[in-house]
């Protein structure tokens, strides 16, 4: 099995802690970054296999991460995370290119599902262009 690179963002630190610890216990290899700004410098250093982002966040937010991952890597998969169930905002994240939106709270299984079809979404896309 494939060890998935994830790069997992939040500005809440209990929220990170916790979808941390269930990405590894998944067995995904999981980097965390407490903002927009260390998420986008954290890209241009290593290549994740996908982005899940919050969308909230202060100065650099989830868009801009989503643009800045997508810009390096189309075929990366990127989910974002928001606890505002604004349907502007869920639409505007997948014209940009998200592969999926997750509204908190959310729980672990269902968590791991999602972050599978990305994943395996993102697999077809780099084997079609292959």
């Amino acid at each position: 099995m494939k060890m998935y690179k994830i790069l997992l963002v939040d500005d809440d630190h209990e929220i990170l802690t916790v979808i941390d610890l269930a990405l590894v216990r998944k067995g995904y290899q999981v980097t965390t970054a407490s903002s927009g700004k260390a998420a986008v410098d954290a890209l241009g250093v290593t290549d994740f296999d996908l982005v899940l982002t919050d969308l909230d966040m202060p100065e650099v937010d989830g868009l801009a991460v989503l643009k800045k991952a997508k810009e390096l890597d189309l075929d990366r998969g990127v989910m974002i995370m928001t606890g505002n169930a604004g349907q502007e905002s869920a639409i505007n994240a997948l014209r940009l290119g998200a592969d999926d939106y997750l509204l908190k709270p959310f729980s672990v299984p269902a968590l791991w599902d999602r972050v599978a079809s990305c994943l395996d979404r993102s697999e077809v896309r780099r084997n079609a262009r292959s």
